[in-house]
């Protein structure tokens, strides 16, 4: 027999050699995400005297943590004589009583009751006079299973590979109500003996374990309960504190993973009866959700796993005090900066499951996440030992790893996932929905922009979604105080069709393509990757002053564009009219100049000014491009000007004299070094308001086709490692006048945009032209080459 000292609890005896997780989990002191396996790093204590340090501590530690002793509880064994301190134990919150109330009238019975929500990381409860339905007393705690397990799958298994795994995990839920009862009874001046009866409402798997029933069948398909129906047990065979008469309730579930805290949400919110296409979610460890569809209704429950409680997040904390749960992006003088909101506004000491999402929302916004979750280089993201990772608060510790965002996307696949399998059953659109109505505390802290910008819920929904709070709590004290109620249950759990999705044809390419991250439309409305806000697409007409930058989401967006390993900016042509003055506003097409800034020619400035926002953003993102085969678009002369002033005044100016013309050429060609200079190896050249079509013969001649040759020469001539690439209409208009003689260029490319890329590596004196660079990907492997005649 060994003993071992925790600090602020005493000595525990043990037995020796055995793994200290199990003999701290008795005393409700550590916790076991992972089931122990080493891999959420959340059973951590600091043990001494020093023991031997694992490899897979090194992932969860640092240096010095490990030094001063720190390690995983269940990587280590019981040694007598080994004193433990543990980190800040975390409460629950007091909002997880919260929630809506059903409509129902009360039975008039005498005596209290007490209405209970047992989830899979918390428990919550209320004490009710039953005769008027009256709320005397609330609590909430934590649920000690979590010692055992974080999520149902993990508290099955120990159940299965331990002889007293399922008493143990039974006796800890019912020590968790008798606590409760014994405090509600207190606040609310009652004795314990005047409880006449409880009502239970949780999932499956915790109703299974808190009344003692095996839940082995739950463990694998076709997931058979040990039972259907309601369960009404004594309440002296759970050994809880009540009247000897007293009874437990336990809600009915709808299957095997949406349990009778889905059947009480469905109950607070009428959901079969409410008018339209509604879709009913509760989200957390795993997510639960039914679609009415005129009062017909689906459901299926997706293994969102604890990311979204905060577990498996190397930042991550439940919601309590001090932990992160709003996050937003700002921008100052062209960075980013973070700004954190805390519950109870404390200081910051991890992130919670909606301080996560939104974290997440806000890197998918500015472009520090990819489509494909991976960190992107941003000013935001850093490398640590090779590692990339987003600092969210450096004072306090506080960042995102690669590993996290994966979390975060498993999560949010399985739920997108969910919904749209559920929506394809109903033969609905996302926009066919009225209304989605979230429950669960943990949807309560989130923001509708949250719910869609980290991809949990359809975009289009988001004028669409109303929180309900803890509908389960709700719904058990409905059936606690109405016979009614709870017959009610009984049908509305009976009459879900439920859809079982691990064995649903086509689930994993669904859940393959819900993993994806919607990336907003950032580079094609301006060439900044600008957006108004983190919640909304740019509205239209707004202008740049009120848009935000992001250089690597236009790096991203900048990949995506091109074809064959080629990235191309920008996704709009007004970058060097706004150097001129211009003020550029969004539009459905994209960035557009709607009012000339000047009316006159003597009006336009002698140089460009590039110092504003659009134009560092290009510059950082160019920096990021680097290393790529980069193309970068520009107008001629003839469209700048047409953006500084009107047209017809252009006409008349130009027939005058080439002077302004002369001016716009040395305006495009420092332009164009600029981009060569950052690394284009591809200066896409085009003129749309200067072609022999528009002007018609006389005027092309006369006076444009001096100017164009003018800056194609002084292009060819300044940038010598760049090419010149022409696009088709360009191209055809110096054919059709005989400026160009053309050359075809046979290539051994499989795609147009690889024949380029030969080209490039060789270039010869001649420009490129009569091909669109946005069709790179085609099966084209001829060069068209253009040498001036």
């Amino acid at each position: 027999m060994a003993e071992i000292k925790v600090a602020g609890v005493g000595p525990i005896a043990a037995d020796a050699r055995t793994q200290l997780p199990d003999v701290l989990a008795v005393q409700g002191l550590t916790e076991g995400p992972c089931g122990g396996s080493g891999r959420c790093g959340k059973c951590r204590v600091q043990i001494l005297p020093l023991c031997t340090e694992k490899d897979e501590e090194k992932r969860f530690f640092s240096a010095e943590e490990l030094k001063n002793g720190w390690r995983l509880a269940c990587l280590h064994e019981v040694c007598d004589g080994m004193e433990i301190r543990l980190p800040r134990v975390e409460q629950a919150s007091e909002l997880l009583i919260d929630g809506a109330a059903a409509s129902f009238l009360t039975d008039g019975d005498g005596g209290f009751g007490i209405a209970v929500d047992i989830g899979t990381t918390t428990v919550a409860a209320c004490l009710i006079e039953r005769k008027t339905g009256r709320q005397l007393s609330r609590a909430a705690c934590l649920n000690s299973q979590r010692s055992f397990g974080q999520d149902v799958i993990t508290r099955i298994g120990y159940a299965m590979q331990n002889e007293d795994g399922l008493r143990r995990m039974q006796d800890a839920i019912c020590s968790d109500l008798r606590m409760l009862a014994e405090q509600l009874c207190l606040d609310a001046g009652i004795e314990t003996a005047s409880i006449a009866a409880y009502t239970v409402a949780a999932n499956n798997v915790m109703t299974h374990i808190f009344t003692g029933a095996d839940p082995a069948g739950l463990a694998a398909y076709p997931f058979t309960p040990a039972y259907e129906g309601a369960r009404d047990l004594p309440a002296a065979e759970l050994s809880l504190q009540a009247a000897a008469e007293a009874r437990v309730w336990c809600l009915p579930a709808v299957s095997a993973y949406v349990g009778g805290d889905i059947t009480a949400g469905m109950l607070t919110c009428d959901l079969a009866n409410l008018p339209g296409n509604v879709l009913f979610i509760d989200i957390g460890t795993n997510g639960e959700m039914v679609l009415s569809r005129e009062g017909s209704m689906f459901s299926c429950s997706c293994a969102a796993g604890p990311a979204l409680e905060g577990m498996d997040i190397r930042c991550g904390m439940r919601a309590a005090q001090g932990a992160v749960e709003e996050t937003r992006i700002l921008w100052k003088d062209g960075k980013p900066h973070w700004e954190l909101h805390t519950i109870g506004e404390q200081t910051a000491c991890g992130l919670c499951g909606s301080g996560l999402l939104s974290a997440v929302k806000e890197m998918i916004a500015c472009g520090a996440i990819g489509e494909n979750g991976r960190l992107q280089p941003h000013p935001l993201v850093s490398t640590v030992d090779g590692k990339r990772r987003c600092i969210l608060d450096e004072d306090n510790g506080i960042y995102l790893s690669q590993q996290d965002i994966r979390q975060v996307q498993l999560a949010k696949g399985a739920i997108l996932a969910g919904v749209e399998i559920l929506l394809k059953e109903a033969e609905l659109t996302p926009e066919q929905l009225n209304r989605v109505l979230v429950a669960g505390q943990f949807g309560a802290h989130l923001t509708p922009g949250s719910l869609v910008g980290a991809g949990l819920l359809p975009g289009s929904l988001a004028d669409r979604i109303h929180y309900f709070g803890n509908t389960s709590l709700a719904g058990a004290t409905a059936c606690l105080l109405s016979r009614e109620m709870r017959e009610k249950s009984l049908l509305v759990a009976e009459h879900v069709r439920y859809l079982e999705l691990s064995a649903y044809e086509g689930y994993e390419k669904a859940l393959i393509s819900a993993m994806r991250f919607v990336l907003p439309p950032l580079g094609r409305y301006d060439c900044s990757g600008a957006h108004r806000n983190a919640e909304h697409r740019p509205e239209e007409g707004v202008s740049p002053e009120s848009w935000h930058f992001s250089p690597a989401a236009l790096a991203e967006e900048a990949r995506r564009a091109g074809a064959c390993g080629w990235a191309l900016l920008p996704f709009c042509y007004t970058l060097l009219a706004e150097a001129l003055g211009a003020e550029p506003v969004l539009t459905g097409q994209g960035a557009r100049i709607s009012k000339l800034p000047y009316e006159r020619a003597d009006q336009l400035p002698p140089e460009p000014d590039y110092d504003f926002p659009r134009f560092h953003a290009m510059e950082v993102a160019m920096k990021l491009l680097r290393r790529e085969d980069l193309i970068y678009q520009m107008d001629g002369p003839m469209t700048v000007l047409s953006q500084l002033i009107p047209m017809g005044r252009l006409f008349v100016q130009l027939r005058r004299s080439d002077e302004l013309l002369r001016r716009a050429e040395d305006w495009v060609c420092g332009y164009a070094g600029w981009a060569a200079a950052h690394g284009a190896k591809v200066l896409s050249f085009a003129d749309p308001v200067a072609t022999l079509d528009l002007l018609g013969e006389k005027h092309f001649r006369t006076l444009y086709l001096p100017s164009i040759q003018r800056v194609l020469r002084r292009l060819q001539q300044e940038n010598p490692e760049t090419v010149i690439y022409l696009c088709g209409k360009m191209t055809q208009s110096l054919l059709d006048v005989d400026a160009v003689k053309p050359r075809l260029m046979r290539c051994d490319a499989a795609a147009y945009g690889d024949a380029l890329r030969e080209f490039c590596s060789n270039p010869g004196p001649e420009m490129v032209g009569h091909f669109c660079v946005h069709r790179l990907a085609e099966q084209l492997t001829t060069l068209t080459l253009l040498s001036w005649a």
